[in-house]
């Protein structure tokens, strides 16, 4: 993934949505998403108005973000809808689901110094949410097709 993104990886954070924060952690990433147990609640109250759309949209993913600590993520109600829950959206899945109604505020999360999405899933359209795409990786092995736009 890296030969097609911006190499200075301090400069920048990813944020995920579809797939584990720590996949991309994990490639030496900066996330601002993130799976842990211990973490100042006013970076969670930063964060939420990333999502505050979609979780207005899913009960269940309201609850799972305000009253469940550990989980810092993307939520989308789509990608709940398709999988039944967060994330977990392997191979098979990212090749004919495609997102196409995002409420999730993209130019907020540039304001947290967010440079690129890691999705799961093609998002349709991305200009209207103001992200450009970058790149689709995967290979025969992985779990993943990965969908890397750049928020502009």
């Amino acid at each position: 993934i890296r030969g097609s993104l911006d190499p200075n990886t301090e400069s920048y954070k990813v944020a995920s949505l579809g797939l584990l924060p720590s996949i991309p952690l994990y490639n030496g990433f900066h996330t601002l998403d993130f799976y842990i147990g211990f973490y100042p609640i006013q970076f969670k109250d930063k964060f939420r108005p990333a999502i505050a759309g979609e979780l207005s949209r899913n009960s269940h993913l309201r609850k799972s973000f305000d009253n469940w600590g550990s989980r810092y993520f993307l939520f989308s109600d789509e990608v709940s809808k398709i999988t039944g829950r967060a994330y977990k959206l392997y191979k098979p899945l990212s090749q004919k689901e495609k997102l196409q109604d995002l409420k999730i505020d993209f130019a907020y999360l540039k304001e947290l110094d967010v440079k690129y999405i890691f999705s799961a899933l093609q998002i349709l359209h991305p200009e209207d949410y103001r992200l450009q795409f970058v790149d689709m990786f995967e290979n025969e092995t992985s779990l993943w097709a990965i969908y890397v736009y750049e928020i502009f």
